[in-house]
């Protein structure tokens, strides 16, 4: 979904915070609600960008993609480097 957050007086918001207002408004819990690609508007007070949120958990770990659960530290991503 496309959200449109307005928050006057401030700059930005963090990603944290933008998750529980989304977690309120749905009454579900943060760890399933992902907002990403959000860009503020000039001079600030209003903020667009995107969100998921999902039924349960496990639901999300079966989506959604693996960079977005590491953000929100519900995935370790493991890297091999060849030395």
């Amino acid at each position: 979904m496309v959200v449109d957050i307005l928050h006057p007086g401030r700059c930005v918001l963090s990603r944290n915070e933008i998750r529980e207002k989304l977690a309120k408004t749905y009454k579900t819990s943060p760890d399933v609600v992902f907002a990403y690609g959000f860009r503020t508007q000039f001079g600030g007070g209003k903020s667009t960008g995107f969100a998921l949120v999902y039924d349960s958990l496990d639901h999300a770990k079966k989506f959604e993609m693996k960079y977005r659960l590491a953000r929100v530290r519900q995935c370790i991503i493991k890297r091999n480097f060849v030395e």
